[in-house]
């Protein structure tokens, strides 16, 4: 899980606070960060997903924003979950060989499996032939029916190794499975809050000045 509060950007921030004591400014500076704490949710979801195969909707449901209270602190923050994203998220595709294929000696391969296509980048196409799907029995919802797998040595075979094969292969010679995720919306949030920091600095210092403005003008009015 990763947060980013509002509260810590500074200068503003802490000018903000010092502000809250006073009624009508009080309510400019919560104002001021609810309105920018809006904007950088959209902002930091849209980098998100602007390279990246991930659904709008799947984003947003790992993103959870807290706005500041009105009379309360302009205290706001955005928390992702770190949860990582299965490979079903990026609609894989096993690719298969040519029924008709034969083999050195002319036997016929059949339809066999050559690998896993999916596309993680936006117009970038990864074909994997070590990986396969696979269907989960905990998925529940769209992309989470199925997941891409890789035979790994290293880990043990779930239905017992056989002690003559080298690693925690199965008894039919087949290594145990290792499920292969992509980036989870946790990493993508952290890289645009370094891209986009300075940017929402500037966004509160401009937004807060505005609203601080709008609040002096109606006091002297």
């Amino acid at each position: 899980m990763i947060k980013f509060r509002f509260e810590a950007l500074d200068p503003t921030a802490a000018k903000l606070e010092k502000l809250a004591s006073r009624a009508r400014l009080a309510v400019a500076a919560v104002e001021a960060v609810n309105l920018v704490t809006k904007r950088a949710d959209e902002s930091l979801r849209r980098g998100e997903i602007q390279n990246i195969n991930l659904s709008p909707a799947y984003v947003k449901s790992k993103t959870d924003v807290s706005l500041a209270e009105s009379g309360g602190a302009p205290r706001a923050e955005i928390v992702t979950k770190g949860d990582p994203t299965i490979l079903g998220r990026f609609a894989p595709l096993t690719r298969m060989l040519d029924p008709n294929r034969l083999d050195s000696i002319g036997r016929r391969l059949g339809g066999r499996s050559a690998g896993t296509r999916v596309a993680i980048v936006k117009s970038k196409v990864e074909t994997q032939s070590p990986w396969f799907i696979m269907r989960l029995r905990s998925g529940n919802g769209p992309g989470e029916n199925y997941g891409v797998f890789v035979r790994d040595d290293r880990l043990p075979a779930r239905n017992g190794p056989n002690p003559s094969l080298a690693g925690g292969r199965h008894r039919d010679g087949k290594a145990g499975k290792r499920h292969i995720y992509g980036p989870s919306p946790y990493q993508l949030f952290k890289h645009q809050i370094q891209i986009q920091a300075d940017q929402i600095q500037a966004d509160l210092a401009r937004t807060a000045l505005d609203r601080m403005g709008d609040a002096f003008e109606d006091a002297l009015r």
